[in-house]
């Protein structure tokens, strides 16, 4: 899937920098990881939120 804003900048004519891509594809796995390790915090978090009644006692 092409970035937006890079097809736009294509379409100007803009030139890009040499590492652009690099810090595409960095950006990109940040992001991919971000998101899996919210996934997980949320099913952590549910799964405890099943064993103990309130936050306040798995926390004490």
């Amino acid at each position: 899937m092409r970035n937006k804003l890079l097809m736009k900048m294509e379409r100007k004519n803009h030139s890009l920098a040499p590492d652009t891509n690099n810090v595409l594809a960095e950006l990109e796995r940040t992001m991919v990881a971000s998101i899996a390790l919210m996934k997980r915090l949320r099913r952590e978090r549910r799964r405890s939120g099943r064993t103990t009644h309130s936050i306040e006692q798995h926390s004490a």
